[in-house]
């Protein structure tokens, strides 16, 4: 069956995998877009910020109990944080 903990610990894996894939990077050069706690959780473990995307699957109430380090409401407002200077 569904099991919360094993969504969390493959999410992780498979974000350290692509990060490992891609070789060095440096703090402020990758940062997870996602719309589940899992993202932010798994993110936050391996030290990447997140941006929350508000449009996707996830609810407010995941948002407020993860803390995403940012919120795109908007796939605009998402291509506007990753184009910014």
């Amino acid at each position: 069956g569904y099991s919360s903990a094993a969504s969390e610990v493959y999410k992780r894996q498979v974000m350290a995998r692509i990060l490992k894939g891609i070789g060095s990077i440096q703090k402020g050069e990758a940062v997870m877009v996602g719309d589940r706690k899992f993202d932010i959780i798994g993110a936050h473990e391996l030290g990447l910020p997140v941006i929350y995307a508000g449009y996707g699957y996830g609810n407010g109430a995941e948002r407020k109990e993860y803390r995403p380090d940012y919120i795109a409401e908007t796939v605009e407002d998402l291509g506007r944080m990753l184009l910014s200077d």
